[in-house]
């Protein structure tokens, strides 16, 4: 034993811990072990994702002249005949406010004035 000043009744580490089990008598290092299990890929979750191919790049296409609608086209009937994305055109007509999900009919001046705005004329189509 050490000889300590009277006021000195910290602990210091040494030989009061050594042999005690840890709460629940389990060993710390079992959870240090299970930590790196779940999140680590290793190689195999490497090769993966280095063998994707990439998304090829959609053909530029010239747009039409002339679009020709009927009242209640949806933005994805739309899209396919001026050769666009949904997306894009859901972009655009957002940007002038108008908001719209791809299946959403629209309305005749929706429609002419996205026309316009791509520099296409409109033409309704009428249906007998």
């Amino acid at each position: 034993t050490q000889n300590r000043p009277a006021g000195d009744n910290q602990n210091r580490g040494g030989n009061q811990n050594r042999g005690k089990s840890n709460y629940n008598g389990r060993n710390n290092n079992l959870n240090n072990n299970n930590r790196n299990k779940f999140n680590k890929k290793g190689k195999k979750g490497r090769q993966q994702q280095e063998k994707k191919p990439p998304v090829p790049a959609r053909k530029f296409r010239e747009l039409p002249e002339v679009l020709e609608y009927t009242e209640g086209m949806n933005v994805a009937d739309i899209a396919k005949k001026i050769y666009r994305e949904p997306a894009e055109i859901i972009k655009k007509l957002f940007m002038m406010g108008i908001m719209v999900n791809q299946n959403q009919p629209l309305d005749k001046d929706t429609i002419e004035l996205l026309a316009t705005d791509y520099g296409i004329e409109p033409q309704e189509k009428v249906q007998i």
